[in-house]
């Protein structure tokens, strides 16, 4: 059966580079009847672009074939990946894969996982940047789950601060909120400081030690002089009014030091007690004066 595309290649035997609309002669118009009247028509020739033979378009359709398989496809979400998240039987296995990383990004990582958990990253020592340093639940519709004790207490144990892989029930639905070490910026003070990580003047028989008989003042200035920024703070202040925070202005004039920590680089807060006072006078710290005092 003759069909409109028979029509048209038969129209193009006639000449093909006859101009749409140009009249057709009576000896054409027999000649192609006669054709189509015996379906005699000619197959029209294949239409060849330059420049691509066939092995060179099945290659490139190859080459496009391996390169979908070969190389992953890649997320559209800059967040994705912040925490490696392993499921083992019952428990998924936290590890943080970047401390710098938007804790957006990790709290959507454990929320993938089914974790209702929010991720917040705190100024830290170098010993607890990338590890996990509290962990803080809550009570969800189902009340409390005891469960999250032991997710607590994996952040206290251990010789290194915090810890560096969290194990979580998988099916644990309480809120959890999950802090995370990062780097602390240029001249920005530590949240938490690993005793590891503090400066020989803060350690036994260190400056500070030595000086523990001396007055603040004392201590002050030879801490300055070595290019530490010193802040004071009262040992009995009520840290449950935050309103108080404990600063003093200065070093007070007849205080104790009880303890010191490190806050950053070069960022020292000594605590102080009154003279006399339970917290000056307990002996753990008396004994660490008297050693501190030998030893210099």
């Amino acid at each position: 059966m003759t069909t409109p595309d028979a029509l048209h290649r038969a129209l193009q035997t006639i000449d093909p580079g006859r101009a749409a609309g140009t009249l057709v002669s009576d000896e054409e118009w027999d000649d192609l009847l006669g054709r189509i009247l015996s379906d005699e028509v000619p197959a029209a020739p294949p239409v060849r672009r330059p420049g691509l033979r066939p092995t060179a378009v099945a290659t490139a359709v190859a080459a496009a074939v391996a390169l979908a398989v070969v190389v992953p496809a890649l997320s559209d979400d800059p967040l994705a990946g912040a925490i490696a998240v392993e499921r083992r039987g019952d428990f998924l296995y936290l590890r943080v894969e970047d401390a710098t990383a938007d804790p957006e990004a990790m709290t959507q990582d454990l929320r993938a996982n089914g974790l209702d958990a929010r991720v917040e990253l705190i100024p830290a020592s170098p010993s607890y940047v990338g590890r996990w340093i509290r962990v803080n639940g809550n009570a969800g519709i189902g009340g409390y789950d005891h469960r999250i004790d032991a997710v607590q207490d994996q952040v206290l144990e251990g010789a290194q601060p915090g810890a560096e892989v969290l194990e979580v029930p998988a099916d644990l639905r309480s809120p959890l909120l999950l802090e995370v070490g990062r780097p602390a910026e240029d001249g920005e003070r530590w949240a938490i400081a690993a005793a590891a990580d503090a400066p020989d003047e803060t350690k036994q028989g260190g400056l500070i030690h030595c000086l523990q008989l001396s007055s603040p003042p004392e201590i002050d200035d030879a801490l300055r002089e070595r290019g530490y920024h010193v802040e004071w703070r009262d040992a009995h202040a009520d840290f449950s009014d935050p309103e108080q925070t404990g600063v003093l202005e200065g070093p007070p004039d007849d205080g104790v030091p009880v303890y010191s920590e490190l806050h950053g680089d070069d960022f020292l807060v000594i605590t102080v007690a009154e003279p006399g006072s339970d917290s000056a006078t307990r002996p753990s710290l008396v004994a660490r004066r008297e050693a501190a005092a030998g030893g210099c």
